[in-house]
């Protein structure tokens, strides 16, 4: 469960910051992000509420002290934590993945079947960091070079 971010930026002086430092930054606040709006929230990658937990489920989740809200996270062990292990999966020269490995990829294939999609780029929101982590990048840029 993952998605790509990818770019077209084809700078190859040694001056300017590379362009896999700018998707890595890029990368982990689209993770935080995931992180912030669903576990703060309970909203999807759309911004909208996740469909409610089952009776059983939340009535389960509520005994261990966990939300009766969707959030997607664990009442079991911290490693267990789904959307906190929302991260950088994989990075190329002009390309990064991120997803969630392992067994929280199952979980959270299994969440995106119920009607909970978690993962994935929410253009309200994620537009105005990705624009200014882009616009700190450049300047950085071009202060090295001027």
């Amino acid at each position: 469960m993952r998605f790509n971010v990818t770019t077209d930026f084809n700078f190859h002086d040694e001056t300017f910051p590379t362009v896999k430092t700018l998707l890595i930054r890029i990368g982990k606040i689209l993770g935080s992000n995931i992180q912030l709006r669903t576990l703060n929230r309970g909203v999807d990658a759309d911004g909208k509420k996740f469909k409610p937990y089952s009776k059983a489920y939340k009535a389960f989740k509520t005994a261990r002290g966990g939300n009766p809200t969707p959030d997607l996270k664990s009442v079991r062990k911290v490693s267990e934590h789904m959307v906190e292990s929302v991260d950088i999966v994989k990075t190329q020269d002009r390309l990064v993945e991120v997803g969630v490995s392992g067994f929280n990829m199952k979980k959270a294939i299994w969440n995106e079947g119920t009607g909970r999609f978690f993962l994935g780029y929410y253009e309200k929101e994620d537009d105005k960091d990705i624009n200014k982590i882009i616009d700190d990048w450049v300047e950085e840029s071009l202060n090295r070079y001027l």
